[in-house]
């Protein structure tokens, strides 16, 4: 949430917003030094991010300020979503093995010194060539 207010009766809905996270902003009459000086203040005491005199145009510093702050809050938004959405998918089902095909492949991993590549990958690098030599017989008898 973003809360653009002019003064000190503002306070208490400054202090809210910035305790759930959104930004405060404070706006000004550009001719009145005072209320200049109140939004300073402000500023100072860490009540407001940021404040800028009350214009609407695109290319106000008030409008450049918006759009920059609420693309950081729906970016944050979505963040916050992908983040609780992928702690609720669990893993991938994964092929049970026996305590003997486990321990040969934790040996296996440790032997070839690659700790990146998943076991299972692992596994199949050393299957492939029983499966190689498995074949063999096969294809002779078939030519």
């Amino acid at each position: 949430m973003i809360y653009i207010a002019d003064g000190p009766s503002d306070v208490p809905g400054f202090s809210i917003v910035r305790k759930i996270g959104g930004k405060a902003y404070g706006v000004y009459k550009p001719s009145n030094d005072a209320e200049f000086a109140q939004n300073q203040l402000l500023l100072q005491t860490n009540r407001i991010h940021a404040y800028a005199p009350a214009h609407n145009g695109s290319e106000s510093n008030t409008s450049i300020w918006l759009r920059l702050y609420t693309r950081k809050i729906c970016d944050r938004i979505v963040g916050d979503r992908e983040l609780n959405f992928a702690k609720r998918i669990s893993s991938a089902p994964k092929h049970l093995e026996d305590e003997a095909q486990a321990s040969k492949n934790g040996l296996e991993q440790e032997l070839q010194g690659d700790t990146n590549q998943p076991p299972d990958l692992i596994a199949l690098s050393f299957d492939s060539k029983t499966l190689s030599d498995s074949l063999s017989p096969i294809e002779s008898r078939n030519t």
